[in-house]
């Protein structure tokens, strides 16, 4: 399909947003039910950004790093992209733009399979009008830890349409967290599934232990890294004391997770488009 002027701010507007909340970041999902909690990490590199969005880069008249640079640039031109742009890239762009916000609003993780030649693992964004997943596909083990994999593929369905398309039973994310790809454990607290907590706890902070940077994490949410680092801060106290201690833990999650649900309000209410895998 041939791009206008339109499609080229479409694509500025999401390279923009890849870049700042996305691009050169690692992000850690932990997931599961019932105190069986498993995890998976998520890696976004530029190289990523023209396949996910719909843009065919053979049929482009710049080279990959050329159009990603010059689209943040605000610099593209139709002639840039040329024919590259899918037939589907509509849905893909409105997908992509989900996607850039998917480490305030993602809601699930199916069920993992490394072994899977299509998607291995598939990330949602759940609302009451449309559905989200980003494909992710593991990658080589060589150059990245063994739970790593990158996006492949969006995809954005009406609610009736996820059981035939999930590729596996979806499971609820318990937590999130990001880092920066050069840094070392994850130093961002994203999400907390605050009805998951308690009973997941040993688990995650099992997980946070081996991946993540607790000094870091606990200097922004003490009282929730307490809970989950079994450092349990209601031994010996009195009853007024426990009453501010839970206090504090559920001011700390409703402060985390706020901006989740103003943006699942804003899936709610957006129309469903049936992407391409």
């Amino acid at each position: 399909m041939k791009a206008d002027n339109r499609d080229v701010q479409r694509i500025s507007n999401l390279a923009k947003g890849y870049d700042r909340n996305l691009c050169g970041k690692d992000f850690l999902i932990c997931y599961g039910e019932e105190g069986n909690t498993r995890m998976l990490e998520v890696a976004f590199s530029k190289k990523r950004f023209n396949h996910l969005v719909g843009i065919d880069i053979g049929q482009c008249h710049v080279k990959p790093w050329v159009l990603y640079k010059k689209a943040l640039a605000g610099t593209l031109t139709p002639r840039d992209l040329g024919s590259s742009l899918s037939q589907y890239f509509p849905s893909k762009a409105l997908a992509a733009r989900m996607m850039n916000l998917f480490a305030s609003s993602a809601t699930h993780v199916s069920k993992v399979n490394p072994l899977s030649t299509r998607v291995n693992a598939e990330i949602w964004i759940s609302g009451d009008a449309a559905q989200f997943a980003i494909g992710c596909l593991k990658v080589n083990a060589e150059y990245h830890s063994s739970s790593c994999y990158v996006p492949s593929s969006l995809q954005l369905l009406k609610p009736e349409k996820v059981d035939v398309k999930s590729y596996g039973e979806r499971m609820p994310i318990v937590a999130m967290l990001s880092k920066d790809a050069s840094a070392k454990g994850y130093d961002t607290l994203l999400y907390v599934n605050d009805q998951l907590l308690e009973s997941s706890r040993d688990s995650l902070g099992f997980i946070i232990r081996s991946f993540g940077d607790p000094d870091a994490l606990r200097a922004s949410y003490p009282v929730i890294m307490d809970t989950v680092m079994g450092l349990d801060p209601n031994k010996e106290m009195n009853l007024d004391d426990l009453f501010e201690d839970k206090t504090a833990l559920a001011h700390e999650l409703d402060d985390l997770n706020r901006r989740r649900e103003s943006f699942r309000n804003m899936l709610s209410h957006s129309p469903a488009y049936k992407g391409d895998r």
